[in-house]
């Protein structure tokens, strides 16, 4: 053709050495889409995924504080006691589908909503956020020595500030959204 007439000769068979090379690596149309969608599979459980991550990482926070809690409070507890509290803890304070209400999912199911249980969900783990950073406190107020109160505390103060920051946050945004 025209074109392969303008290339010289060496570029000619550095392109036909090139092409060579890819179709022998089963580079084939086929194979390029085979790839993309099993990139975007990967894509789309990775992004799922985070959910999953972000309640592992607030389960081991929560497992090292109750951890250090009991020790500097002089309190015997098992690591297994420990984990059962974090994971209630984690459950409590974390988006989850399996705390909705009934109410909420049965009307998902009957289609009314799409996402009545995520809506119901983001408010019901803020609340139980609060909750449990009241929790804290309270537990830090009866801590038997200095050491665990002021853990506690950190914690309670953490969460509470974390959570009140949020609100405080979404009302500016929503103000500024009109």
């Amino acid at each position: 053709s025209a074109f392969i007439g303008e290339i010289k000769s060496g570029q000619y068979k550095s392109l036909q050495k090139l092409i060579k090379g890819m179709a022998g690596k089963g580079m084939t149309m086929p194979t390029v889409v085979a790839r993309l969608e099993h990139a975007k599979v990967l894509g789309t459980e990775a992004y799922a995924m985070m959910d999953v991550w972000g309640k592992m990482a607030n389960f081991y926070q929560q497992v090292d504080v109750l951890t250090d809690f009991y020790k500097k409070n002089g309190d015997n507890k098992s690591a297994e006691d420990i984990d059962r509290e974090a994971a209630d803890i984690t459950n409590r304070t974390n988006i989850t589908y399996k705390r909705a209400a009934p109410i909420v999912k049965a009307a998902e199911k009957a289609g009314l909503t799409q996402f009545g249980t995520y809506f119901y969900e983001v408010f019901r783990s803020q609340v139980g956020n609060v909750r449990q950073g009241i929790d804290e406190y309270k537990r830090a107020l009866e801590a038997k020595t200095s050491e665990a109160k002021n853990a506690m505390l950190l914690q309670a103060t953490k969460r509470l500030v974390g959570q009140g920051s949020l609100w405080a946050i979404a009302a500016y945004v929503s103000t500024a959204l009109g």
